[in-house]
Order: C-alpha cells, then sequence, then structure tokens
C-alpha cells in the first residue's frame, strides 16, 4: 500500500462519509437516562493508535474509564464530567479540552450534546525478545 495521499484524502468534518457506530453502554457502564450515542468516526490511521470523529449523545450519565487520550470541542448541548473523588467540571459549547488517557469517573449529559473528537491511543508495545537480557539486551 502506498503512503502517498492526494486531495481526496482529507477529511472534511460535514463533507466526508463517515462510519456511524450506535454505542451501547453495558451495566458496568450506564448509571442513567436514555443514552442514545451516536459516534461517527471520520478518519483513523493505518496503526488505528490515531482516530477522529463526531460524537452526539441524548441526555444520562455513564461511567468513563479513558483508555486514550480525548481532545474534544464541543458544538452544542451541555455535560459534566467528574472524577472518581467528586470533582466535576461542566462543559458547553465553544469548549475545547484534553482528557487524558488514565481518567476515570462519570459523563453525565444534561442536554442533547455534538462534540468533535480525536483519539490517541499509543499501539500496544511489542513483545520482549526472549534474546532481551533485564538489562537493556540489545546486539552480543
Amino acid at each position: 500500500m502506498s503512503d502517498r495521499r492526494t486531495i481526496e484524502d482529507i477529511v472534511v468534518f460535514g463533507e466526508s462519509k463517515g462510519e456511524v457506530r450506535h454505542v451501547r453502554k453495558g451495566p458496568d457502564r450506564w448509571i442513567s437516562g436514555e443514552l442514545a450515542i451516536t459516534n461517527t468516526l471520520q478518519f483513523a490511521s493505518h496503526d488505528g493508535a490515531f482516530t477522529s470523529g463526531i460524537w452526539e449523545s441524548t441526555p444520562g450519565k455513564f461511567r468513563a474509564v479513558y483508555e486514550e487520550d480525548e481532545f474534544y470541542h464541543m458544538l452544542h448541548g451541555c455535560v459534566v464530567i467528574a472524577d472518581e473523588e467528586g470533582n466535576s467540571r461542566t462543559f458547553r459549547p465553544g469548549d475545547t479540552i484534553v482528557v487524558p488517557a488514565g481518567f476515570t469517573g462519570t459523563w453525565e449529559v444534561l442536554e442533547p450534546t455534538k462534540k468533535f473528537y480525536a483519539h490517541y491511543r499509543p499501539p500496544a508495545p511489542a513483545a520482549v525478545d526472549a534474546d532481551c537480557t533485564e538489562h537493556g539486551g540489545g546486539a552480543r
């Protein structure tokens, strides 16, 4: 596969066709509300480490566990994000934030919400070569 790209490979949010996914939160994550969530994937890197798209949800609350870094920009709606200690922040249209990998807490969607997002999840490290030693291995 060629790494060469053309103007046709540029993703234009709102114009480019995305892959629409309907997301259901399982009983271990769902807390309250209807939570009709749609995630429209607009772009995924070749290795899958970087993805970007549009996320929409109806009101409800769910447990959030971040395995990826997430950049997002709120387009409309209102959400409250709380950490496990109960500290919270409210986000509205125009807010742009990054939620780091490792964050756990809750998301409460107070009004129908839409956001642009970009996720980065580094690929899993390769298995350690059996010939490597505990102290750096390397060529012998």
